[in-house]
């Protein structure tokens, strides 16, 4: 899985979702990700940083947060996670990848809670 594939010296994956851009308005501003990833990612048990939404469009989302851009860490527990995301069921039932990773992280699938860290509004995205 190209998550937990040896031999890569990054430790941190974007996901970015397709209507989501890169934009950078100030070339001299903070370098978002890697404050995170110096914040939180030194912590092994976090696996998964996403952003809090507390207007979640998705579906039935929860509101929990936004799925559309995440820092996933580089890992078997994330190439697991990913996979059982992935392959729930209710997916197949019509729930939006948002709505199903809500769930997951809420019934604590695989430790998902420690596993995850809840960012700030806006912090990966707008």
């Amino acid at each position: 899985h190209w998550v937990s594939r040896g031999g890569l010296a990054e430790q941190w994956v974007l996901w970015i979702g397709a209507d989501a851009i890169f934009v950078d308005f100030d070339e001299f501003a903070d370098d978002v990700l890697r404050r995170l990833i110096s914040q939180h990612g030194r912590d092994p048990k976090v696996q998964v940083m996403v952003t809090r939404d507390p207007h979640g469009r998705a579906g039935n989302s929860l509101s929990m947060f936004n799925a559309d851009v995440i820092l996933l860490r580089r890992s078997e527990w994330t190439a697991r996670f990913l996979q059982r995301w992935w392959d729930d069921p209710r997916m197949k039932e019509g729930r939006t990848d948002q709505e199903v990773l809500e769930l997951l992280y809420v019934e604590d699938v695989l430790g998902a809670a420690e596993a995850f860290v809840l960012l700030p509004p806006t912090t990966l995205n707008s």
